[in-house]
């Protein structure tokens, strides 16, 4: 439901999404373990039994899920909810009051 809705599985981190959120995180990382950036044993070339299934990991390609959530994904979202932000308010002066995207602006401003 949750990509059907929002057009993408970039759940964000609030209260009411930390279950689907921590879920998508382990679907993730089983997908790393699968395909080598975690545990994967090279030498054999084996992939570990805990890795994603291979019909779970086509059952989440079909709803178009988004497997890669690193520091550019989230810096991406994140200036898109920004540009969002400004539209609806005329102005980009976001606080760490304001949630996730303040904290982020926040940062933004220190580094």
């Amino acid at each position: 439901h949750f990509i059907q809705k929002n057009n993408h599985s970039r759940v964000p981190s609030t209260e009411e999404c930390k279950a689907l959120q921590a879920w998508c995180g382990t679907q993730r990382q089983l997908y790393r373990m699968k395909y080598g950036s975690i545990n994967n044993n090279k030498e054999n070339n084996t992939v570990p039994s805990a890795a994603l299934s291979d019909e779970r990991e086509s059952l989440l390609m079909d709803i178009g899920f988004d497997w890669e959530r690193n520091h550019e994904s989230i810096w991406n979202e994140r200036i898109h909810q920004l540009k969002e932000h400004k539209h609806q308010h005329g102005h980009v002066n976001v606080s760490n009051k304001d949630g996730v995207l303040g904290r982020w602006a926040e940062t933004q401003r220190t580094e």
